[in-house]
């Protein structure tokens, strides 16, 4: 039998915890980053469901990002109704500035693609190439 000492002697001074009034000692506790939030399972808003009818009267229908990027056309419904804010929103959607998104799959973003040309087509009064 292996007759190694106790690495935990009872002995062994242990300081206590600090007290809550107790002045910080320097040393911080790091946390672990929380996990991504599941947008897939954020519900559709009124907004973005009265969005989705007015598409689909124009012959537009975007099932992929209406299943599972609800949370981006319920960004997107909010700023639908001002054409400006709703370009900026959906080039900020198209374009990954932070340098660690993944990007969409390719029937998302034909599905991005063609929100912005309908937005646009919209604005204009007329097809963009």
């Amino acid at each position: 039998m292996d007759k190694r000492p106790d690495p935990t002697p009872a002995n062994r001074n242990v300081p206590d915890a600090p007290s809550p009034t107790a002045p910080a000692s320097g040393i911080r506790a790091v946390a672990a980053p929380l996990p991504r939030r599941l947008h897939g399972l954020q519900p559709l808003s009124d907004d973005t469901v009265h969005l989705l009818t007015s598409i689909r009267e124009a012959g537009l229908d975007v099932p992929v990002l209406a299943e599972r990027f609800p949370h981006v056309l319920n960004g997107l419904s909010i700023v639908w109704d001002t054409p400006a804010a709703a370009l900026k929103t959906l080039g900020e959607l198209m374009a990954d500035r932070r340098g660690d998104r993944r990007g969409y799959p390719e029937d998302a973003l034909a599905e991005l693609l063609a929100l912005r040309r309908y937005l646009v087509t919209r604005i204009v009064g007329t097809e963009t190439p």
